[in-house]
């Protein structure tokens, strides 16, 4: 797996010295901090590794067989973000405001954070049955199946 990045940078004579510098300089800060915003994007066969998407914004944006490890959404803004086939291994969406969160076909078996905060999300009957004692315990009822 490799990720791309295509960077644009101003260029001489239009821009002078150090225009160039500084757009690159900028977009490693961008990188190293993580984006505020992402729009209109598709990340696929990607692999997150302890990301920081904590407060960002997000507008179709579509993950596609992507891994995603302790992946960070707190408090984020996600409308029209599709996780397609995708592992949220530890993912954590406390906080986050959701519309049209497609989370149908991803593995949320090992979801991190309180599920509760998948409010506004789009899931399959089968995950639903993954989240059942998660989402039971979040609302304060206990389960017994019947053991002493």
């Amino acid at each position: 797996m490799a990720a791309v990045l295509s960077l644009e940078y101003r260029l001489a004579p239009e821009h002078a010295w150090p225009a160039s510098v500084d757009d690159a300089v900028a977009t490693m800060r961008w990188i190293a901090r993580g984006p505020e915003e992402l729009e209109d994007v598709l990340l696929h066969d990607c692999k997150l590794d302890y990301a920081n998407l904590r407060g960002a914004s997000l507008r179709h944006v579509t993950f596609s067989d992507c891994v995603l490890l302790d992946t960070d959404f707190g408090g984020a803004a996600l409308e029209s973000v599709r996780f397609e086939g995708c592992a949220l291994q530890g993912t954590d969406f406390s906080r986050a405001e959701m519309a049209e969160v497609d989370l149908r076909g991803s593995d949320l078996s090992a979801l991190g954070g309180d599920v509760a905060a998948l409010r506004g999300a789009i899931v399959d009957s089968s995950q639903l049955i993954d989240l059942a004692r998660p989402l039971a315990a979040a609302a304060g009822i206990k389960v017994d199946d019947g053991g002493d």
